[in-house]
């Protein structure tokens, strides 16, 4: 798994959204980066299920923490 993790050397800058999933102020702040990513090939005709999740796990001061869990469903024609 790890050749599949990527870590910002630096802070970046982002700004949140108005009602954002966090649950901190909307606005600019600095921010990191780590996690784990895959790249899919090509996928070939027919249907196909990608499942995915993340979590936050109180990086942002005062957020409260929280997890995704995604499910794609595709049709490849």
């Amino acid at each position: 798994m790890e050749k599949y993790r990527v870590t910002s050397t630096r802070l970046f800058n982002f700004t949140f959204a108005k009602d954002n999933i966090a649950g901190v102020p909307p606005g600019p702040t600095a921010r990191a980066l780590d996690g784990w990513f895959a790249y899919l090939k090509p996928l070939p005709a027919g249907n196909h299920i990608i499942r995915f999740g993340c979590a936050e796990v109180g990086s942002t001061p005062g957020a409260p923490p929280y997890a995704v869990d995604a499910t794609y469903h595709l049709t490849i024609g």
